[in-house]
């Protein structure tokens, strides 16, 4: 059974991994993502996100989500996810998921929501992520449509079945 750890990072020897995996995955995000648009947004990005990797039981990268919060709505926005496609299972994603909902309600005691942006045409994404969020509009992505989900905190933690918060 693969296990995965996970890691917050926290100096640059963190943050340049994650850039290199990010980097070398962002095919991932759109078949039009550019090196260029990776490096952009990693170099924008970085300084105002948190950022978790995710290693297998020998040290390598398997996954990274990037997230911030936005204050003014008490929102946790996951701005990037990334798996390999080898690690991807649904017990691998529901673990994931409940790593990072613990990670940001201990950094963010006043997050009440989760927002997350899949392209449309995503029918596996969609369907996922409608088992824990609902559909909160749409915007026009790097590769074409985009829908926006929301998850209110308590929905998710019942869904990761965590605890409730009090």
């Amino acid at each position: 059974m693969i296990r995965a750890r996970t890691k917050l990072c926290e100096c640059d020897s963190d943050y340049a991994r994650f850039a290199r995996f990010f980097i070398a995955n962002s095919r991932q995000f759109s078949r039009n993502y550019q090196i260029d648009s990776a490096v952009a947004h990693v170099l924008m990005t970085l300084p105002t996100s948190r950022i978790l990797m995710y290693e297998n039981e020998s040290g390598e990268s398997i996954a990274s989500v990037q997230y911030y919060y936005e204050a003014d709505s008490d929102t946790a926005f996951i701005d990037s996810a990334v798996l390999l496609k080898e690690y991807r299972s649904s017990r691998i994603f529901f673990e994931g998921l409940r790593d990072l909902v613990r990670y940001v309600c201990r950094d963010y005691p006043a997050v009440r929501r989760f927002r997350f942006h899949v392209q449309a045409e995503n029918r596996y994404l969609n369907r996922l992520y409608s088992k824990f969020a609902d559909p909160a509009g749409e915007r026009e992505g790097y590769d074409g449509p985009e829908l926006i989900y929301v998850s209110e905190l308590n929905r998710l933690k019942a869904y990761l079945r965590l605890e409730q918060a009090g």
